[in-house]
């Protein structure tokens, strides 16, 4: 019976070791991760130097440790309270966005001018002002269209083709949030085949 017990531990010890573990690829663990960080009404974001894997906190890589890391909801809520003072009186479709920076959080709003051609984007008017202070590294950015009407979805809220390209060159491994969807993009989902010289 002694024996009988041993190779039947033995057998089902074996079973185990062929039985193959399945580990969540990148895009599950991500998902997963946003999922519940929504569901904690926090989604506390580590921006680590793979812009594709996120965590609790955005972290400023090169902000004393003494400071308080910034939340996404933080840096959400920012970009709203931008977008209220945006310069819409034409389209009356304001948006504000929020850049985080090496030294903390710059504000852009849209402004539009009687010559539609000479309209300035959120994305755009914020990372202007943040390379005019001396940012050149940007961790995340936050985008918030407070006018967009529900029946659009997630393309109402998107940036345009001008705001990409100006991502994807000098933001490249920033997330990029939208107010109103759960998960982040980076400016390559953005934009995949943007222009580049040379």
């Amino acid at each position: 019976a002694e024996s009988r017990e041993k190779l039947n531990y033995f057998n089902q010890s074996e079973k185990r070791s062929r039985t193959p573990v399945l580990l969540p690829n990148q895009t599950q663990f991500q998902s997963l991760s946003f999922t519940l960080c929504k569901k904690l009404r926090c989604a506390r974001l580590w921006i680590m130097h793979s812009p594709s894997l996120a965590f609790s906190h955005i972290a400023h890589p090169a902000m004393d440790a003494s400071q308080p890391p910034v939340s996404c909801d933080e840096l959400i809520t920012r970009a709203i309270e931008a977008a209220h003072q945006a310069y819409a009186p034409y389209s009356k479709f304001r948006v504000g966005a929020a850049v985080l920076t090496e030294s903390g959080i710059v504000t852009g709003c849209n402004v539009e001018s009687a010559s539609y051609g000479l309209c300035l984007c959120a994305e755009r008017n914020a990372l202007a002002a943040a390379i005019a202070q001396g940012n050149r590294r940007f961790q995340a950015i936050a985008i918030a269209c407070i006018d967009a009407p529900p029946d659009l979805g997630l393309s109402g809220k998107m940036p345009c083709g001008a705001c990409r390209q100006w991502l994807l060159e000098l933001a490249p491994t920033a997330q990029v949030f939208i107010a109103g969807h759960p998960t982040p993009f980076t400016p390559q989902e953005l934009l995949p085949h943007g222009f580049k010289l040379g």
